[in-house]
């Protein structure tokens, strides 16, 4: 699967396991899916990162690494 397919299929995971109305036995193999999709999609995160941190140019000394927030200036909890 793609990025896009994996975070769009936890992304329904995510619902449904905070509607709270599935069994038990589903609400576990959800998770469980949905901790496989997070992994991946962490990974391809991770990936994309340091390809960008890569091609981020310092005006004074060339090519330089460059911190990325992914969170997109909020505070993780």
């Amino acid at each position: 699967m793609s990025f896009e397919k994996d975070y769009n299929r936890l992304q329904e995971i995510v619902k449904k396991l905070e509607e709270g109305d599935l069994p038990l036995q589903t609400s576990l193999e959800l998770f469980e899916e949905g901790i496989g999709l997070f992994r991946r999609c962490q990974e391809e995160l991770s990936k994309a990162e340091g390809k960008i941190s890569q091609l981020i140019k310092s005006v004074d000394q060339g090519w330089e690494p460059v911190p990325l927030d992914l969170t997109g200036g909020r505070e993780r909890d």
